[in-house]
């Protein structure tokens, strides 16, 4: 099938589902920046050509599908005059130009650094821990960064969880004051407790000095805040 020279940029995801024996596709000429991944379902290709697209890189799922089908029955690939980057996210992919057993149209193309010179793809292979060096560093970096955003979030949801009841009554707080401000009305307690019988004790010791001491909210008592009627 030649599909080249149509300006093409996108391929919707069952376009090939109809055509199980393709064998030849001509996609060269169009602005393609990736080689549609739905090509991997197809297990008779024999011939691809996606030359002059706007290609920055092969993924590593079409460059295994094109190595199975070398495997099965011999593959071509025309990959020349596109936008390759050789970068530290292309690494895999500058190796599998001189590795792979894939019939290439050539070994060695195009591709430009992150300054933006232009070399070979050959060069970058041979040149792969003086161009690279600095890979690794970034890689470290990375990883590093992603634990320390993991650590943080992780320690602030467990403060949020161990401080949770402050956070509400810090909330409500706020909420009262709004309605206060409303209704033109100022509550003296936020809490009030009826009790009696043996719960008596741990209300005193437990309840109160947690409720007051540690969360800071005003309880009125009966037999604290009460006055006595003498009549």
């Amino acid at each position: 099938m030649d599909i080249s020279e149509n300006d093409i940029w996108y391929f919707p995801d069952d376009l090939f589902n109809p055509m199980p024996n393709l064998t030849y596709l001509n996609l060269g000429k169009n602005s393609l920046q990736s080689i549609p991944v739905q090509l991997s379902d197809q297990t008779k290709v024999k011939m691809l050509d996606v030359s002059k697209n706007r290609l920055t890189s092969v993924s590593s799922a079409i460059r295994g599908w094109a190595d199975k089908m070398q495997e099965l029955h011999g593959m071509t690939l025309h990959l020349n005059d596109n936008a390759f980057e050789c970068n530290c996210d292309n690494i895999g992919f500058i190796r599998w130009i001189q590795t792979t057993k894939v019939d290439l149209d050539r070994r060695s193309y195009k591709c430009k650094l992150s300054n933006g010179t232009v070399i070979d793809t050959l060069i970058a292979y041979t040149s792969l821990y003086d161009l690279f060096a600095d890979c690794k560093n970034i890689m470290w970096l990375t990883i590093a960064l992603t634990l320390l955003s993991s650590f943080i979030t992780i320690s602030l949801l467990l403060v949020a969880y161990s401080k949770r009841w402050k956070i509400i009554f810090s909330i409500y707080g706020v909420i009262r004051r709004v309605v206060e401000k409303k209704v033109w009305k100022r509550y003296q307690y936020d809490v009030y407790i009826s009790y009696g019988g043996d719960i008596v004790i741990w209300i005193k010791n437990v309840l109160i000095p947690k409720l007051e001491a540690e969360w800071g909210l005003n309880m009125c008592i009966k037999e604290r805040d009460f006055l006595i009627s003498l009549g």
